[in-house]
Order: structure tokens, then C-alpha cells, then sequence
């Protein structure tokens, strides 16, 4: 299941008992600003770190290519 206004996923699993178990949950409101990143078990807090971290790179690579 996807909630795109609170930007967080679900992932349930069908039990040999035919019951529903919820599998997985996470937040992926900085996931999507991720560019060539494929890890398991890697929280929210530390996606939007490397987010902000790859951000900063990047503004201040283009300012030393500015003339």
C-alpha cells in the first residue's frame, strides 16, 4: 500500500495461517532524491542525511565551476 500524501509505504504478507502480516513499513519522503543508491536496512534519517549531504556536493561544485 502507498499513502502519497504522507509519503509512506506497506508491505504485508500472506501467513500460512492465511492472515495478513505487515512485512514492512517505511517513509520515502527522501528516498526518491536518492541518485544510484541500492542498500537494505537503511533508515529515513539516514536517506535524508546523504539527500542534504549529495545536495550541498552538488551547490558547491557549481559554484566553483562558476567564471
Amino acid at each position: 500500500m502507498v499513502d502519497v500524501d504522507a509519503m509512506t509505504v506497506w508491505v504485508y504478507e500472506y501467513t500460512q495461517k492465511g492472515c495478513l502480516r505487515l512485512a514492512g513499513a517505511r517513509a520515502w519522503r527522501y528516498d526518491r532524491y536518492l541518485e544510484n543508491y541500492n542498500i537494505c536496512d537503511l533508515p529515513p534519517e539516514v536517506v535524508e542525511q546523504m539527500i542534504e549531504d549529495q545536495r550541498k556536493y552538488k551547490l558547491e561544485s557549481s559554484e566553483g565551476r562558476m567564471p
